[in-house]
């Protein structure tokens, strides 16, 4: 679960407060309303099926671990050898 800051209109909030026996339930019900909202427009929007993607299809992508010996790079910075 994450948490996130939104702005209300004080006037708005301050009337729905009187229909609610306590903050911690006007917390709850606001909680459960924007959920619902998330929801409704999560199922409109179509996502594409992510494929995983094969060793191979990567290979190219970041040079040969060989090429550069950074073991050896930080030895000879860091010891002189």
């Amino acid at each position: 679960m994450c948490t996130i800051n939104i702005s209300l209109d004080d006037r708005l909030l301050n009337a729905a407060r009187v229909a609610f026996p306590s903050e911690d339930s006007l917390r709850h019900w606001l909680e459960e309303q924007l959920t619902a909202l998330l929801k409704s427009k999560a199922n409109d929007i179509s996502v594409p099926e992510r494929r995983p993607r094969k060793h191979d299809s990567l290979m190219g992508i970041i040079n040969d671990p060989g090429e550069i010996d950074y073991r050896r790079i930080h030895l000879r910075e860091k010891y002189g050898v």
